[in-house]
């Protein structure tokens, strides 16, 4: 019996993007041989079958931040472009395509978000299995205990908040010669990894997931530096050595406007019980809230702070505001600096008589 299943990877958003009239073009990783997560089973998809598979990724559609209900686009209001280009790459055993993001398509921030390369470098995407044969076998020095064969891409999402690594390589863009890494961890020890955009405008990415022992908080295996920014292994290390004893970088975003810091896993809550809020809003402080999954009747529950950068905050900033009131982030939401209660101004009583009777008369 085929089952549905989704397998996400990077495209790299930043660099060797085109723009006719009409798209946004975008180079992308779009599947590759590997071992994937779904629950408790590891299930391998071999390169031969990718490769056989790679004619029906050719014209998918592309969805944005989350997949459709059905693998099936049913609604033509959920597309935003199309895959094409699809090809082969024997070198990194990897379908390599374009991202053809239609403009009457998509929205102006999902449009600016291509351009500067601040969307998710993750993406997914949506296929049927034929068979998912239990067998139990190795790849990349990683133990899988089934294997997908007869794989038919339907979708591909793009911005997805987090993907599962790709076995044994994770965080590849356009290859291993791009980016400048220093591993922190080794990947062995997680159980999931994925990448996070740090910096865009230093081009600054984490490789975070969960151990597979220890602290169920994400961690940092990997941190990856743009060379195409002017990154240096030296610089890299540095930069490393420099943030260490932040709050952990995997944590942190920074757009062109804001400064985003993470204090809880989004998988932890319920879809679609996030809401903003302001928690200072002279200076710039918001919180993204929520319901928990393990709570989903309590209270909402802080997810990330939100620090605009025309206020003047810094990572750094932000980093130290999150770090001093993190006994607070850990509890229930921060409760909203209140605002000054509108000063009500007394009436003379004679003045109100008067105008009462010029109100009646006009009627």
């Amino acid at each position: 019996m085929s089952s549905l299943y989704y397998g996400k990877f990077e495209f790299d958003s930043a660099r060797n993007i085109r723009e006719t009239e009409d798209e946004i073009i975008v180079p992308a990783i779009l599947d590759r041989e590997s071992i994937l997560q779904y629950g408790n089973i590891r299930s391998y998809r071999s390169a031969s079958e990718l490769q056989a598979a790679a004619f029906t990724l050719e014209d998918a559609w592309i969805v944005a931040y989350r997949h459709t209900p059905t693998p099936y686009i049913m609604n033509r209001l959920d597309t935003r472009g199309k895959i094409r280009n699809v090809v082969w790459n024997s070198e990194i055993n990897a379908l390599i395509g374009e991202l053809h993001f239609t403009k009457s398509h998509c929205d102006a921030v999902l449009l600016q978000q291509v351009r500067e390369g601040t969307l998710s470098k993750d993406t997914s995407t949506a296929y049927y299995i034929g068979n998912d044969l239990f067998e139990v076998g190795e790849f990349g020095g990683q133990k899988y205990d089934t294997k997908h064969e007869l794989l038919m891409y339907h979708h591909v999402a793009v911005g997805v908040t987090e993907g599962r690594c790709p076995s044994p390589y994770c965080g590849i863009m356009d290859g291993f010669s791009d980016f400048v890494r220093v591993t922190l961890q080794p990947q062995m020890m997680f159980a999931r990894l994925t990448t996070v955009l740090v910096s865009a405008k230093d081009g600054v990415y984490a490789l975070v997931g969960k151990l597979r022992q220890g602290s169920k908080e994400t961690v940092t295996s990997e941190l990856m530096f743009d060379v195409a920014k002017g990154w240096t292994q030296e610089k890299a290390e540095a930069w490393a050595k420099e943030h260490k004893n932040s709050v952990d970088v995997s944590n942190t975003e920074e757009t062109e406007d804001f400064v985003h810091v993470r204090v809880r896993d989004p998988d932890l809550f319920v879809d679609g019980s996030f809401r903003s809020i302001d928690i200072d809003a002279e200076r710039g402080i918001k919180a993204v809230v929520g319901k928990l999954k393990s709570d989903p009747k309590g209270a909402m529950i802080v997810q990330k702070y939100v620090f605009a950068k025309e206020k003047s905050w810094t990572m750094e900033k932000a980093e130290a505001w999150v770090k001093q009131h993190k006994n607070s982030a850990e509890g229930k939401t921060l409760k909203p600096v209140p605002k000054p209660e509108p000063k009500l101004e007394s009436l003379d009583p004679f003045e109100v008589l008067e105008m009462s009777r010029r109100i009646l008369n006009s009627r």
